[in-house]
Order: structure tokens, then C-alpha cells, then sequence
């Protein structure tokens, strides 16, 4: 299914029951079954559990067969029963947490010894298998650090990065976000790489993910997460796909760390996040190293990715400035926010006119 489909299931799971009803209908259930099946199976941590269990779904008129390996239309020998209308199961997979209630759901067990209470466990066997299958349309917390650390991601271990996403990013996560990464790791092979794209599609349950990296990475294309080969300093390919994902709510950057790059994306991409957007810059050690771009002698050099970001500090308070004094960077009043942590930037976008105190506060210069 596109990314356009996708983006209008998500939207209908936040509406009511109504909403839901009518994109199943109109999309299709024979296209909607597949996709929710999917973001079950690649949500499921089936770690330490027997995954040989096979579970059958009957979603309104459709029966469907799953496994651990994949899933099938058709009715065959299961070892239990999931029932649930299709509105339903898509508002608990795409949904934001207060529709997540599966209420029309229930569990069958057949009257059958291979899954019988003395099958030497097999019931407890199958019974946690479902349990980590259900998981992804549930309300449940997840554990951003635990989530990079399962698909091979380096931002917790060589940095220490998911404390500070989790505290900036966990307010957005019920959200319909378009979350963008510039560089997918891996280097040179195209099947390597995209830990941190399969954590926050799995983390942002109801996002579309894209990627972006100097090498093909396409064959790790999946189900809300995208790759698109280009060089994230190059405008006119940056404004093509910005025309494809739209504004996007998330940007991080992860690519080259060279300084120019880092700091001729953010120009660019900037002003077009999305009113309320936050964008990330990752591994501003290398503002400090010359092979990069940057300096540990020239702290305050625009040309340095820091040198660069501190400059945008003092913008926070144009209002306060005599215009006669003040250089615009262009920046001031689109930026509402900026956290500096151990090689890590966050900059919030927002409007950020205010206005200075009114002439009568005492201590004001007066002009």
C-alpha cells in the first residue's frame, strides 16, 4: 500500500468509529487486512518465545492465518482464534491511545489436545506468542532505549542519545507524524543500516518514516518506512522530496556530520518542518574535528556546526535588540527552542514574537 493510503488509514484510526468504518470500506478490506498483519508482525518482539505457533484472525468476513514467517488469506488448522471487527483492529494499530481498546476483540481456544492445559505447556507457549503478536495494538509503553538497542541502532551504547529523544518525542508519539532521518548507517551496502528508521516506525505507531543516504538503501524499504538516495546538501533534491513526504514534523539529522553539510540542510530544511516541528542534530563532536569541517580552537565560527547553532542563541530574544543593532539570520522568529546536550542538538520551531516588555517595566531603556 502507498504512503498516501497509509496516511489516510492513520488519520481515519484517530477519527471515531465512523471514520474508521469508512476507509476500511472505501480503501478495502482485502488491502487493510495485510497492513495491519504486517504492523503486527513487525512490532512484535518475539524474543525468548517459541514462534512456531500459528494463530487465525477473523476480521469481519475475512480469515486470515499468521505466523512468525508471515501470513495468509484462508482458514487453516490454528492453535487459537482471534475475532475482531475490522475498524476495530485498525483503530488499535493506528490509533492514538484512548481508541487503542480493542473492544470488540476475543479469544478463542479450540477443544484440542495440541494446545490443552497438560500439553506439556504448549498452551503457555502459544498463549505468549499472541500476547507478543497483540502487543503492537495496544496502549502499552515502549522503551525507545530497548526499541534501538533490538534493531542495531547506535544512539544508546556509542552515545547516549534516547533519554533526551524519549523526553522531546514522547509527548508526539499518539500523534500523525512525518519523521525524517538524514543518513540510514550501513555505509556502502545497501542492505545495512536503518536500525534507527525501523525504531521510529515502530516508536511513532502512527508515523511515516523516511529516509535519506548517500547509497541506495531502497531494499530496506518497508511497510511507513521509505528510503530515498541523495545528498542532503543538495537544495534541488531536498525540495523534491520535501513535495513527496510533505512538511515533515521531525527532522534528524545522522548523515556526513561534515559542517557544511549539516549546516546547509538545516537552512534548508528548516523553514519548511512543520509549525511546531523539532529538528536534531546528532554527533556535534565533529564541529571540533578538522577533518570534518570544524575546529576546537575557533569555539565561535559560524562555519563550525556549534560555532553555527550558538549564533542562533541570541535570536531568542530579537524583540530585545534595537533594530539598528540586530543582524537576522533569517532564523528568529521561527525558533522557539534550542537544548544543547553532549553532541546533541534539538532546535524547536514555533513562532516566537512575542514582543519585548512594555516601556513602563523599571530598568527598561528608554529610547
Amino acid at each position: 500500500m502507498d504512503n498516501e493510503c497509509l496516511r489516510r488509514l492513520i488519520v481515519a484510526a484517530g477519527g471515531g468509529v465512523a471514520d474508521a468504518e469508512i476507509a476500511v470500506k472505501e480503501i478495502g478490506p482485502d488491502a487493510v487486512v495485510p497492513v495491519l498483519l504486517r504492523e503486527l508482525l513487525e512490532r512484535a518482539d518475539f524474543g525468548g518465545v517459541d514462534t512456531t505457533a500459528t494463530v487465525l484472525f477473523e476480521l469481519d468476513d475475512q480469515c486470515w492465518t499468521i505466523t512468525a514467517a508471515g501470513f495468509a488469506p484462508g482458514r487453516t488448522d490454528c492453535e487459537v482464534t482471534v475475532r475482531q471487527e475490522l475498524w476495530d483492529l485498525l483503530r488499535g494499530v493506528f490509533g492514538p491511545a484512548a481508541a487503542r481498546t480493542n473492544c470488540t476483540r476475543s479469544i478463542r481456544w479450540p477443544d484440542s489436545p495440541a494446545v490443552g492445559r497438560d500439553s506439556a505447556g504448549r498452551f503457555g507457549q502459544v498463549a505468549h506468542f499472541l500476547h507478543r503478536l497483540l502487543a503492537g495494538s495496544t496502549a502499552a509503553p515502549v522503551d525507545l532505549t530497548e526499541l534501538i538497542l533490538r534493531f542495531g541502532s547506535d544512539k544508546w551504547g556509542f552515545h547516549h542519545y534516547t533519554g533526551h529523544y524519549a523526553r522531546f518525542f514522547e509527548p508526539l508519539r499518539d500523534l500523525p507524524l512525518t519523521v525524517l532521518e538524514l543518513g540510514i548507517g550501513g555505509y556502502g551496502s545497501p542492505t545495512s543500516g536503518g536500525g534507527s528508521l525501523k525504531a521510529w516506525q515502530r516508536y511513532f505507531h502512527r508515523g511515516l518514516v523516511f529516509g535519506v543516504d548517500i547509497v541506495d538503501k531502497s531494499p530496506l524499504d518497508g511497510q511507513r518506512r521509505t528510503t530515498r538516495r541523495g545528498d542532503q546538501s543538495d537544495k534541488a533534491f531536498l525540495d523534491a522530496l520535501i513535495a513527496e513526504t510533505g512538511a515533515p514534523d521531525i527532522v534528524i539529522d545522522d548523515g556526513s556530520h561534515r559542517c557544511d553539510h549539516v549546516i546547509a540542510s538545516f537552512q534548508h530544511l528548516f523553514p519548511r518542518l512543520a509549525p511546531g516541528g523539532i529538528y536534531v542534530v546528532e554527533d556535534t563532536q565533529t564541529s571540533y574535528w578538522e577533518s570534518f569541517g570544524g575546529s576546537a580552537s575557533r569555539l565561535s565560527d559560524v562555519d563550525t556546526s556549534m560555532g553555527y547553532f550558538k549564533s542562533l542563541l541570541d535570536g531568542l530574544n530579537h524583540s530585545e535588540f534595537d533594530p539598528d543593532d540586530f543582524t537576522s539570520t533569517g532564523f528568529e522568529k521561527q525558533i522557539a527552542g534550542m537544548s544543547f546536550f553532549h553532541n546533541l542538538v534539538f532546535v524547536q520551531k514555533a513562532v516566537n514574537d512575542e514582543g519585548s516588555l512594555p516601556g513602563f517595566v523599571a530598568g527598561k531603556p528608554i529610547a
